[in-house]
């Protein structure tokens, strides 16, 4: 490219430069409506995000409390857990005792409460007896 001279000037060189150019009213009007369209859509990102994060922590929350209760039994060497018992009357003691059915280990005694003092009797007796009041 030859450099332009008009005799005391001359051009040294021709570039492109950032500078500040103003913005016509059509440009105005292109720019708002962009401008709109874009932040609709970084609202809907947002909506999106949150309905995410939400799920996330739904479904974060179930595995942490997992966890939790993995380690916490491991740390322990034992986990709780619905184990039947037997509660049995020693009515020569006073005392109800409650064993373990799956190691037979007895893990509660007590007194007997008033009610269970009582000795049932016997469900043979007891339709004999019935029987003779029908009679």
């Amino acid at each position: 490219m030859a450099k332009k001279s008009n005799g005391t000037k001359h051009v040294l060189v021709s570039e492109q430069r950032m500078l500040d150019v103003e913005i016509d009213d059509a440009e105005m009007q292109e720019m708002g409506e962009a401008l709109a369209e874009k932040l609709g859509l970084l609202e809907q990102l947002d909506i999106s995000e949150k309905a995410f994060k939400e799920r996330l922590k739904e479904e974060r929350a179930p595995l942490e409390a997992e966890t939790h209760r993995l380690g916490r039994e491991m740390r322990a060497g034992k986990r709780r857990e619905l184990v039947p018992v037997e509660v049995v009357a020693d009515y020569a003691k006073g005392t109800a005792i409650t064993t373990r059915l799956d190691t037979h280990e007895e893990i509660n005694e007590r007194m007997l409460t008033n009610d269970e003092r009582q000795v049932p009797m016997p469900l043979a007796s007891r339709g004999a007896v019935h029987e003779e009041v029908r009679t």
